[in-house]
């Protein structure tokens, strides 16, 4: 399942490479709900392999719409969470400065098939809403000591 995501582009750290060859990139991005969010989001977003270089056309302050997967896995008893960046588009400038799940958009493109290439031209289903009052999803899992995160 993919996920988008809109904001500014705060920060680009350096190319890792692992053994046998493995690249792994991170970047930040800060997401808020408009110019006068207290508390703005930033979020670490990660590109792997021939993704890394994907980052490299924009420049900071710039805005973006991300679209990501969610991966997760465990390590010794401890659970890891990672958000893999497969696409960058610049922003288009219309406002709305955070959204996560599936959605059109205007900007240019850039993912492993080029620019405006998209995933294999298959359009995605609509977005899927949810009334947070009647949320019956349990999520499970979370922190022992009271804290949300």
């Amino acid at each position: 399942m993919s996920y988008e995501l809109e904001g500014t582009l705060k920060e680009v750290f350096e190319t890792k490479t692992f053994g046998k060859g493995f690249t792994k990139r991170e970047f930040v991005i800060t997401s808020s709900k408009g110019p006068d969010d207290r508390y703005p989001q930033h979020i670490k977003l990660t590109l792997i392999k021939e993704k890394v270089s994907l980052v490299d056309r924009f420049k900071p302050g710039q805005r973006l719409k991300i679209t990501f997967d969610v991966r997760g896995n465990e390590s010794n008893g401890r659970y890891y969470v990672d958000l893999q960046a497969w696409k960058i588009e610049a922003g288009d400038g219309s406002g709305g400065s955070s959204a996560m799940g599936g959605g059109g958009g205007g900007g240019e493109s850039y993912d492993d098939d080029g620019p405006s290439g998209g995933r294999g031209g298959s359009k995605r289903p609509p977005r899927r809403e949810y009334d947070d009052d009647d949320d019956s999803r349990d999520f499970g899992g979370g922190r022992q000591d009271g804290m949300p995160f």
